[in-house]
């Protein structure tokens, strides 16, 4: 589904849901319903999240803002929203543990800069403020500390 920062999240978040619920209807439930996210009004993660809630089986994006004209909802900035509201399962399918050294190699590679300070998540700034020690609790025992 691609659509271009014109509808807000509450619109896409029921539209989801009915197209899951269609899919499954359809004995489709093993289906992949993969979502993607503009940044333009400031809630593209909260999309995102509000999306896989509502039936989307993942998300379409690089592990850096960058790409889009406004970037879009980055998947570190998802994946760690998601271990911070709870989310077991994602420890256990990805390294988390460097998920923030790869988006600032990443964002280096491709605009040969570091990351905004303020970049949530992966900014020089915004984990020791936003998160204190996330990073040092990914270890063997996902979602301990959480």
């Amino acid at each position: 589904m691609r659509i271009w920062g014109v509808h807000c999240r509450r619109h896409l978040s029921v539209w989801t849901r009915v197209v899951r619920g269609e899919m499954e209807r359809c004995n489709w439930q093993d289906g992949e319903f993969i979502f993607h996210v503009h940044e333009q009004w400031g809630l593209a993660h909260s999309t995102n999240l509000d999306c896989l809630a509502n039936g989307a089986t993942g998300i379409w994006a690089g592990l850096c803002i960058e790409g889009a004209a406004l970037g879009h909802a980055d998947s570190t900035t998802t994946l760690i929203n998601l271990i911070k509201l709870g989310n077991c399962k994602v420890q256990k399918q990805f390294n988390c543990k460097y998920l923030r050294e790869a988006a600032i190699n990443i964002t280096k590679i491709t605009t040969g800069a570091l990351p905004n300070p303020k970049q949530p998540v992966y900014g020089e700034r915004a984990v020791d403020m936003l998160f204190g020690s996330v990073f040092s609790n990914l270890e063997e025992n996902p979602c301990e500390g959480f």
